[in-house]
């Protein structure tokens, strides 16, 4: 008899907390859920590398929403990675996944890459200026 489920994955940060219900892993300590309930990095100010990752098993069919803000311009040092799908829990090593990258070149563009290992490959790409 075939068996039908339903995978889900919501986190709105309503709770105030990113590290239960659900537990996110990584670079803990540089971020935060602020007054407005929006998750945000609050790292110090050196040049590095920092991540939040979740388990899920939504997939197939998925889609994925979410608000990105910048206070500054983002540069090619300076940008944002937002993993979709990974087989590592550490963003920072070498994984097979799909990202949506935001900033990070020189048009200010919204891009999407597949990364295999430690190389990138773009996939898709926004008009100039979007960021």
């Amino acid at each position: 008899m075939p068996t039908l489920g339903f995978g889900q994955f919501v986190d709105d940060f309503s709770d105030g907390d990113f590290t239960a219900n659900p537990a996110w892993g990584g670079d803990v300590s540089n971020f935060e859920v602020d007054i407005n309930q929006q998750l945000h990095l609050n790292a110090p100010p050196q040049s590095d590398t920092s991540y939040l990752s979740v388990a899920s098993g939504a997939i197939d069919d998925a889609t994925w929403e979410f608000f990105v803000s910048y206070e500054f311009n983002p540069s090619s040092s300076n940008l944002a990675r937002i993993y979709l799908v990974s087989n590592n829990s550490d963003l920072t090593a070498n994984l097979n996944g799909y990202y949506v990258r935001v900033g990070g070149e020189t048009e200010d563009r919204i891009s999407i890459y597949r990364q295999d290992g430690s190389s990138s490959t773009q996939l898709i790409t926004s008009v100039d200026g979007l960021v």
